[in-house]
């Protein structure tokens, strides 16, 4: 997710909260959503009147559910109107509804299952269907409304302009090619964003305590308004228009930079602990001893080489790096300790240091 596109946005949705939450005719009246959730909770698959039930959730789903072009629990309605179908209708959203355990595929499975199924009924009583059916958009509806804590709301226009603005990094696609798990997975870091803003979760604290809402969604019809709102009111001041390939390539660009960005803070981190460079001791007049030379004699030591005298004549080794990686040993243990200290030290900052001009290199040049 953007977080400096989030950050944005809700400080808008913030501003505007008042104005988002008015109520009266023809005023904007957010907290309906949260009413309707309310009253699908009610919804008593049991009971013995099934139609009436369904009435009163289509009376009460009205406004977030259905217009003149969509009334998808009015085909229910219709459906229940025939003799025998009750049973089955029961049957479908029983299934539909049924604990998954958390199988967000199995969930997705089963809504498709739904829709083909009630549709198919719906077409053994009505030649045109079109304005009944039930689609993608009514099957989740059902789910976050009569399971709120596990679903969320769902509009394809919504999620993609949502999708959009933040520059979501996955497609989650759209009708046969719509992923539910990767759509709750874009709501989901809304979700988890929230506890960030403190100012948002009060105001909305205070709307369902007005309101008298008694459902507990866990926040997620709060995660559907924000994404809504940002839509409808134009909370996204700097909106563009991408294609889903260009929204994807931005993503994968922003989600490199930050892991550079990060792995770069953490170079910087551990040289900060390192402290500042170590003085090493001077080997001048040190007896060391290598596997093949033996014993021999540093004579002079500058610019990290060492000049040793052995029997077998002068060698070169570089300081401190040959006693870090044990190639030379000094007779004094205390000594030696140090050596091979200090020279782990400088080993590790030398490479910390080369591998942070490869990370901002890096960053320059992915913009």
């Amino acid at each position: 997710m953007y977080r400096e596109k989030l950050e944005a946005i809700l400080e808008q949705y913030v501003d505007r909260f008042e104005e988002m939450n008015e109520h009266g005719k023809n005023k904007p009246d957010a907290a309906f959503k949260w009413r309707v959730m309310d009253a699908a909770s009610a919804l008593d698959l049991d009971a013995r009147d099934l139609l009436l039930e369904f009435e009163n959730l289509a009376e009460s789903t009205n406004k977030l559910m259905e217009s003149n072009r969509v009334q998808p629990t009015g085909g229910i309605t219709i459906l229940l109107q025939h003799e025998g179908e009750e049973r089955f209708v029961r049957g479908a959203f029983k299934t539909l509804l049924a604990d998954d355990g958390g199988d967000i595929d199995d969930r997705q499975e089963r809504i498709h299952t739904f829709i083909d199924d009630i549709n198919r009924h719906l077409g053994m009583y009505m030649d045109k269907i079109n304005v009944y059916k039930q689609t993608l958009s009514s099957a989740i509806a059902y789910l976050s409304l009569i399971r709120p804590k596990e679903n969320y709301f769902y509009r394809p226009s919504t999620a993609d302009s949502w999708a959009t603005s933040i520059e979501f990094s996955e497609d989650f696609g759209y009708a046969k090619t719509f992923s539910l798990r990767k759509y709750y997975k874009m709501c989901d870091e809304l979700l988890n964003a929230l506890p960030d803003f403190p100012r948002i979760l009060r105001l909305h604290s205070e709307r369902l305590k007005t309101e008298g809402i008694k459902t507990d969604d866990g926040l997620h019809m709060l995660v559907y308004d924000i994404m809504y709102c940002t839509d409808i009111y134009h909370l996204d001041e700097n909106k563009e228009k991408l294609t889903v390939k260009e929204r994807l390539s931005r993503a994968v660009v922003r989600e490199e930079r930050d892991n550079l960005m990060d792995k770069l803070l953490t170079v910087e981190d551990k040289l900060g602990q390192l402290g500042v460079n170590v003085d090493l001791p001077d080997p001048v007049g040190e007896t060391v001893h290598h596997k093949t030379f033996g014993a021999g004699t540093v004579r002079n030591c500058e610019s990290g080489r060492m000049d040793i005298e052995f029997a077998t004549g002068m060698r070169k080794f570089q300081y401190p790096d040959a006693f870090a990686k044990g190639f030379l040993k000094a007779d004094n243990e205390k000594t030696m300790r140090r050596f091979q200290d200090d020279a782990n030290i400088m080993t590790e900052r030398r490479d910390l240091e080369m591998e942070k001009i490869r990370l901002e290199d890096s960053l320059k040049h992915i913009g």
